[in-house]
């Protein structure tokens, strides 16, 4: 099956999009790529949240790690917070440091 694909920042800039506040991230194993595509969006002072799925196995057999996953968020200025799992996969929630729990 062909499916076309697009950066998510791309699609947030032609469009004139507001930076999301929270963000959901579950592409079946392609998770360390997902932030790269979103760099500019979730670098955005207004995105403050982001929860992630990572598919341990699935991330493994396209040739990424879970810990590229992580790192790409830390990178961006996110602290994570491990929620828990299910099977292989495992459940983060990417915080700011500077977010007030109320928002």
């Amino acid at each position: 099956m062909e499916i076309e694909t697009r950066r998510g920042d791309d699609l947030v800039n032609e469009r004139g999009l507001s930076p999301p506040n929270v963000c959901k991230i579950d592409i079946g194993g392609a998770e360390y790529l997902e932030p790269e595509g979103l760099r500019e969006t979730l670098s955005d002072p207004a995105c403050c949240r982001i929860f992630c799925e990572i598919h341990t196995e699935k991330i493994r057999e396209i040739g990424g790690s879970a810990k590229e996953a992580e790192t790409l968020l830390q990178e961006l200025g996110f602290e994570l917070e491990y929620l828990g799992d299910r099977r292989a996969n495992y459940f983060v929630e990417a915080s700011q440091p500077n977010t007030d729990e109320g928002q």
